[in-house]
């Protein structure tokens, strides 16, 4: 946020920071996912999984977060048992699944996009139907990912999905596997993921924000696609994060698709 942003979020009472313990999943596929079961795995038999309170997550990390996520509640009635049974041991069968090669075969030869056979397989394997509502309330769950048409931050959690540019939508009935696939959808193959919203999900635009009725598309990618965004537009190559931002795709019409992706560098968004 720009100085102006942040006096406005903190006079309206949502910018105030809060103690507490946060955990960081960071990205890199299937390893990334397993090193972080590994590392959840000391947390749980320490009993230290209870004392977090927001656990953020891009990629490979959004992967095991997620399950992580679903499985809260019996993690804390039963402990290192419940992390071995509902998160590790699902986590681990999935990295007996090769997702990207028959997402990619599937959107090339079907109907659909590749992103999308991604959040299928998500789903088949780790989160059915869950939406976002399934998050407990405590620890916060945050999914990032990055919006390809802004080049901002885009971040999915219970309480809400919001650019700091096109604004949030509250209470959000995403399925879990979609911003999983979000966060989880790198550059150039598996992305853009694309989530349709209407304009009348958003609340009304705060200062700075794009009006409710900007975007047809949302494209969302991982963080790591804002370096991409950037390297594409005057740039003329990488020149570093947060150096130049590509001019948003902006177009009057909707519904609006939110298409994001991966979002490997959260550092790089206002």
């Amino acid at each position: 946020m720009i100085p102006d942003q942040i006096s406005d979020a903190l006079a309206q009472g949502t910018g105030d920071p809060k103690d507490g313990v946060g955990l960081c999943l960071s990205g890199g596929g299937y390893r990334a996912m397993l090193f972080h079961v590994g590392s959840l795995w000391r947390l749980a038999e320490l009993d230290a999984l209870r004392d977090l309170t927001r656990i953020s997550s891009v990629s490979g990390g959004s992967i095991t977060a997620g399950v992580l996520a679903l499985a809260w509640p019996k993690l804390l009635a039963e402990g290192l048992p419940a992390f071995i049974r509902d998160v590790a041991g699902p986590v681990r069968k999935l990295a007996s699944v090769t997702i990207d090669e028959r997402a990619i075969l599937g959107g090339i030869v079907l109907p659909g996009s590749i992103s999308a056979y991604v959040a299928r397989a998500y789903a088949k394997h780790l989160f059915g139907d869950a939406t976002l509502q399934h998050l407990p309330e405590e620890p916060r769950f945050i999914f990032n990912a990055t919006n390809l048409e802004t080049g901002s931050l885009f971040r999915f959690t219970r309480r809400e999905i919001r650019d700091w540019r096109v604004g949030r939508i509250p209470a959000p009935e995403v399925k879990l596997a979609d911003a999983v696939a979000a966060s989880s959808a790198f550059p150039p193959i598996l992305s853009p993921f694309i989530l349709d919203v209407a304009p009348g999900d958003f609340d009304d635009p705060l200062p700075g924000e794009l009006s409710a009725d900007a975007f047809a598309a949302i494209y969302r990618s991982p963080m790591g696609a804002f370096t991409t965004i950037s390297a594409s537009s005057r740039c003329g190559g990488v020149a570093g994060p947060c150096s130049c931002r590509t001019p948003a795709a902006i177009s009057r019409m909707t519904p609006r698709h939110l298409a994001t992706g991966h979002a490997s560098r959260p550092g790089c968004s206002k």
